[in-house]
């Protein structure tokens, strides 16, 4: 397997940071990320426009 940015890691991690951003505006405060994961490279211009088509 290659470093895919749809990883489960990068899947899982989205998700606990979508559903921490309602959490905290429910109750008014900050609340802790509890997932980490790998930064994917930069798209190059190429690539960028690739996703385009």
């Amino acid at each position: 397997g290659g470093d895919y940015r749809c990883s489960l890691d990068r899947s899982l991690h989205t998700i606990d940071v979508l559903t921490s951003i309602l959490k905290s505006a429910e109750e008014g405060k900050a609340v802790e990320i509890k997932t980490t994961c790998t930064q994917p490279a930069a798209f190059g211009i190429d690539e960028a426009k690739a996703l385009l088509r």
